[in-house]
Protein backbone atom coordinates (compact mmCIF):
# COMPACT_ATOMS: atom_id res chain seq x y z
CA UNK A 1 0.00 0.00 0.00
CA UNK A 2 1.35 3.74 -1.01
CA UNK A 3 0.38 6.35 0.28
CA UNK A 4 0.26 9.71 -1.12
CA UNK A 5 1.01 12.25 1.22
CA UNK A 6 -1.13 14.88 3.46
CA UNK A 7 -1.94 18.22 1.72
CA UNK A 8 -3.32 21.09 3.78
CA UNK A 9 -5.21 22.20 0.95
CA UNK A 10 -6.52 21.32 -2.89
CA UNK A 11 -3.25 22.57 -4.96
CA UNK A 12 -0.93 20.69 -2.50
CA UNK A 13 -3.06 17.80 -3.10
CA UNK A 14 -3.10 17.91 -6.99
CA UNK A 15 1.21 18.93 -6.46
CA UNK A 16 1.51 15.61 -4.62
CA UNK A 17 -0.45 13.36 -7.07
CA UNK A 18 1.21 14.80 -10.37
CA UNK A 19 4.42 12.57 -8.93
CA UNK A 20 1.96 9.18 -8.88
CA UNK A 21 3.47 7.40 -12.20
CA UNK A 22 0.42 4.27 -11.05
CA UNK A 23 -3.42 4.29 -10.46
CA UNK A 24 -5.10 6.45 -8.39
CA UNK A 25 -6.84 4.04 -6.03
CA UNK A 26 -8.96 6.24 -3.46
CA UNK A 27 -9.13 9.84 -2.93
CA UNK A 28 -10.24 10.42 0.75
CA UNK A 29 -10.84 14.78 0.77
CA UNK A 30 -12.27 17.62 2.42
CA UNK A 31 -15.40 18.78 1.59
CA UNK A 32 -14.04 22.38 2.48
CA UNK A 33 -10.52 23.30 1.90
CA UNK A 34 -8.55 26.80 1.34
CA UNK A 35 -7.55 27.26 -2.76
CA UNK A 36 -9.73 24.56 -3.57
CA UNK A 37 -12.64 23.00 -2.69
CA UNK A 38 -12.65 18.49 -2.22
CA UNK A 39 -15.00 18.69 -5.27
CA UNK A 40 -12.87 20.65 -7.35
CA UNK A 41 -9.99 18.20 -6.31
CA UNK A 42 -11.95 15.14 -6.91
CA UNK A 43 -12.98 16.22 -10.48
CA UNK A 44 -9.46 17.05 -11.23
CA UNK A 45 -7.89 13.43 -9.87
CA UNK A 46 -11.03 12.15 -11.91
CA UNK A 47 -9.82 13.59 -14.78
CA UNK A 48 -6.62 11.68 -14.78
CA UNK A 49 -8.00 8.61 -13.21
CA UNK A 50 -11.36 8.08 -13.85
CA UNK A 51 -12.34 5.03 -11.65
CA UNK A 52 -10.81 6.95 -8.47
CA UNK A 53 -13.12 6.33 -5.13
CA UNK A 54 -13.73 8.99 -3.63
CA UNK A 55 -14.51 9.81 0.17
CA UNK A 56 -15.05 13.49 0.87
CA UNK A 57 -15.34 14.40 4.86
CA UNK A 58 -16.43 17.13 6.78
CA UNK A 59 -16.72 18.49 9.88
CA UNK A 60 -19.36 21.10 9.60
CA UNK A 61 -22.99 19.24 11.01
CA UNK A 62 -25.10 21.21 9.56
CA UNK A 63 -24.93 20.96 6.11
CA UNK A 64 -27.59 18.22 5.66
CA UNK A 65 -27.91 19.45 1.74
CA UNK A 66 -24.38 18.67 0.58
CA UNK A 67 -24.76 15.38 2.27
CA UNK A 68 -27.80 14.45 0.23
CA UNK A 69 -26.19 15.97 -2.80
CA UNK A 70 -23.36 13.81 -2.05
CA UNK A 71 -25.54 10.42 -1.65
CA UNK A 72 -27.48 11.47 -4.52
CA UNK A 73 -24.35 11.79 -6.64
CA UNK A 74 -23.42 8.04 -5.64
CA UNK A 75 -20.45 9.71 -4.00
CA UNK A 76 -19.33 8.35 -0.15
CA UNK A 77 -19.31 10.80 2.79
CA UNK A 78 -17.66 10.53 6.63
CA UNK A 79 -19.14 12.56 9.20
CA UNK A 80 -15.92 14.28 11.53
CA UNK A 81 -15.14 13.16 13.58
CA UNK A 82 -15.08 9.54 13.19
CA UNK A 83 -13.51 6.39 14.58
CA UNK A 84 -11.24 4.41 12.53
CA UNK A 85 -13.91 1.74 12.04
CA UNK A 86 -16.31 3.95 10.29
CA UNK A 87 -13.61 4.90 7.92
CA UNK A 88 -13.03 2.05 7.18
CA UNK A 89 -16.61 1.32 6.06
CA UNK A 90 -16.50 4.16 3.75
CA UNK A 91 -13.15 3.02 2.13
CA UNK A 92 -14.84 0.27 1.65
CA UNK A 93 -17.72 1.95 0.22
CA UNK A 94 -16.03 4.20 -1.94
CA UNK A 95 -14.07 0.75 -3.70
CA UNK A 96 -16.90 -1.19 -3.79
CA UNK A 97 -18.62 1.98 -6.17
CA UNK A 98 -15.77 2.51 -7.80
CA UNK A 99 -15.26 -1.33 -9.24
CA UNK A 100 -19.16 -1.03 -10.28
CA UNK A 101 -18.78 2.33 -11.88
CA UNK A 102 -15.54 0.34 -13.84
CA UNK A 103 -17.82 -3.18 -14.85
CA UNK A 104 -20.30 -0.70 -16.45
CA UNK A 105 -18.23 1.35 -18.22
CA UNK A 106 -16.09 -1.74 -19.35
CA UNK A 107 -19.26 -3.78 -20.44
Amino acid sequence: MELGGDADNGRRALEILEEVRGEVDLLLTDVIMPEMSGHEVAEAVRRRWPNTAVVYMSGYTDDATMRDDLSHAGETFLQKPFTTGALTTKVGEALRRARERRAKTSS
